[in-house]
């Protein structure tokens, strides 16, 4: 009885992603036209516009159980946050080339043959024999943010942010980082604590180095403590960008 019953749910699933896949297409289409606007306009601050229909997507591809699809999306919102003037082609190049196997994949009513990997659209252009650090950054400001990744552009880094302390915990448990470079005022859960959740967690990240962003006074004190604390001040991004080098020295990205 209760497999025919999984088996009906499925069922119902099927069909209710099948009604889905019409206003998800109409949904990537929108994105689509937002991409091409800002491909002619070079107005970056329309991926604030582009964010909003991709968080939306993100939260009902949940609903219908596209896990999968979801953490695309997720991964696609680094992307967007992450946008600047280095960058922006080979962003609209690899949304439109994004945006299309998502079409296919819907019309083929979500056909697990049909998944999309990401990083083979987004990543393939770099050389991935080198070293490549995975950071996650959660900090409060984009200014901060910007420091940062313009500090490290040097170095072969893949960028992924979290917004507040719970996002960063929910990503820590499901995707694996090499440096975890956080604020200490954060929304639902300070820096402090999350890098202390992070050492006491039992997840692949267990042993993530951590870099802890502060205006305070902060003495380390034990094995919870982060690996660097860095002060609010003009040497941020070379302090950050010295522990990283130090931890990962073959991840300098060669001249062309």
């Amino acid at each position: 009885m209760s497999n025919k019953k999984n088996q009906d749910m499925l069922e119902q699933m099927s069909d209710l992603r099948q009604v889905y896949k019409y206003s998800f297409i109409e949904s990537i289409e929108k994105c689509e036209e937002l991409v091409l606007e800002m491909e002619k306009t070079k107005d970056v601050e329309l991926s604030h516009k582009l964010k909003g229909i991709i968080h939306t997507l993100k939260g009902t591809c949940g609903s219908y159980m596209l896990d999968e699809l979801s953490q695309t999306f997720h991964k696609y919102e680094d992307q967007i946050f992450t946008l600047n003037k280095n960058n922006f082609d080979n962003f609209i190049q690899n949304s439109l080339i994004y945006f299309e196997k998502l079409v296919a994949y819907a019309n083929s009513n979500f056909d697990d043959a049909k998944k999309i990997n990401f990083s083979d659209i987004f990543f393939s252009g770099k050389d991935l024999s080198k070293e490549q650090i995975d950071i996650l950054i959660t900090e409060s400001s984009h200014t901060i943010i910007k420091i940062i990744k313009d500090s490290l552009a040097p170095l072969n880094v893949n960028f992924s942010v979290a917004e507040d302390g719970i996002t960063a915990i929910e990503r820590i448990i499901k995707e694996k980082f090499d440096i975890l470079i956080t604020g200490i005022q954060l929304e639902h859960l300070d820096g402090e604590s999350l890098v202390k959740a992070l050492k006491v967690m039992k997840t692949q990240n267990q042993k993530t180095a951590c870099i802890l962003i502060t205006s305070e006074n902060y003495q380390k004190e034990d094995r919870l403590s982060p690996n660097l604390v860095v002060s609010k001040n003009k040497e941020i991004g070379s302090k950050i960008y010295d522990f990283c080098i130090q931890m990962y020295p073959k991840s300098t990205l060669q001249a062309s």
